[in-house]
């Protein structure tokens, strides 16, 4: 831990401790509860009654845990690499298709639009589609609920209805799959027969995973859509039309995460997050904080980030519970520089907090734009990592009184 009172020459002492004095005096109005002499608008300062103290606190733990949470985002994934696998459930809404008993349905096609992949480039996606069994949710459906091992006759695992083998050409094409015509057609029955959709399962050699551009997420010639060619039993009408209303998601699942004890790690898609808890107890009571950053610092070898991915990758956020996987502050810290090195977060919030007694510790995620879109790994050093310089810390800057404890 290191920490200093900060030096300033005659010429800048007097406005930089007055702009930190009183910029700090009315943060602490909404910060401190019991206000110590320093928090109070009734005390008189001089100069000389205060301290500027620039201070490092270190992590003391951290943990990282699973949390099983539905995806439902604007990219489907779908596929497998080796390590990370994605189903995709889609259900096109039964009420806009045609009810007819009698139609012969001549080719069925799904085209779903490929904006990302993850794995090998030159690798292979290959897929199967089977008929859902069952009633489902987008805001509902986990890993557990998609895999058949662990959820037998969600769908009909025996019978493929569709496949597709292909590579990839460009980062953004169109993928299409013909469909069983006996299924559709199924689709086309009278409403007292009701049809769940489809799931889209990666096949065995499969070396490659794709995100699929969702249902509701983007311009409609961007979404999925069902095309089916059909004629009436005569055969002396044909038609072809296109569907794509419904919902759609995926669940993903990971064979191995980051293991060793001295690092920490988020995982997008398969949602990994991890608390991290650091030590205030140089700072004193009553301290108002000026500026505070969390530093974490990244493990690129082990790390796996998408090039589609947003800026912004990770964000901070104050745990309300010492429960891990507890309710935390949806406003977030967001990071505020990143590089392929270090991660840094504006915290004053957090460590202000700290100070004031309430000190669940923070919790590290993917951003919401990339949690439930990706396959995004981030690994970090822990508190425990050989090389000091790389374990998370806090960089504070804060005004106390003299003598304060």
């Amino acid at each position: 831990m290191w920490r200093g009172v900060v030096s300033l020459d005659a010429t800048g002492r007097n406005s930089i401790v007055r702009s930190l004095f009183f910029s700090a005096l009315l943060y602490s109005l909404g910060c401190s509860e019991d206000p110590s002499l320093l928090n109070s608008l009734s005390t008189k300062f001089t100069e000389a009654d205060i301290l500027i103290v620039s201070d490092t606190l270190h992590a003391t733990t951290t943990t990282s845990f699973r949390k099983n949470l539905p995806m439902n985002g604007i990219v489907n994934l779908a596929g497998s690499d080796g390590n990370h696998e994605a189903i995709m459930a889609l259900q096109f809404t039964q009420s806009q298709f045609p009810q007819r008993d009698t139609v012969n349905v001549i080719s069925a096609e799904l085209k779903l639009r490929a904006v990302t992949w993850y794995g090998n480039d030159a690798g292979t996606l290959n897929l199967t589609a089977h008929k859902i069994l069952r009633g489902w949710n987008p805001f509902t459906i986990i890993w557990d609920s998609l895999d058949v091992t662990l959820n037998p006759g969600f769908y009909e695992e025996s019978v493929v209805r569709g496949t597709y083998s292909g590579m990839m050409s460009s980062d953004t094409e169109y993928v299409t799959i013909p469909l069983d015509t006996a299924l559709v057609r199924e689709w086309l029955r009278p409403s007292n027969f009701t049809q769940y959709g489809i799931v889209l399962v990666p096949a065995p050699g499969s070396t490659l995973v794709r995100g699929f551009t969702a249902l509701g997420a983007d311009s409609l010639q961007f979404q999925p859509k069902l095309t089916v060619i059909a004629k009436n039993f005569a055969g002396t009408v044909q038609d072809t039309a296109e569907y794509g209303l419904g919902t759609d998601t995926f669940a993903g699942n990971v064979d191995s995460v980051v293991t060793a004890t001295d690092r920490m790690f988020t995982q997008a898609g398969v949602v990994y997050r991890s608390k991290i808890v650091f030590d205030p107890s140089s700072i004193p009571q009553g301290a108002i904080i000026n500026k505070a950053d969390i530093i974490l610092t990244l493990d690129p070898t082990s790390s796996q980030i998408g090039k589609f991915s947003a800026d912004t990758l990770v964000s901070l956020h104050v745990l309300t519970t010492s429960v891990q996987d507890g309710p935390f502050e949806l406003a977030g810290f967001l990071a505020t520089a990143y590089s392929s090195s270090s991660v840094s977060f504006e915290a004053r919030h957090a460590v202000q907090l700290w100070v004031n007694g309430i000190n669940n510790g923070v919790l590290l995620r993917a951003s919401s734009l990339n949690e439930f879109t990706t396959f995004d790994l981030h690994v970090f050093y822990g508190p425990t990592a050989a090389d000091p310089t790389v374990r998370p810390r806090v960089q504070v800057l804060y005004t106390t009184e003299k003598g304060a404890k």
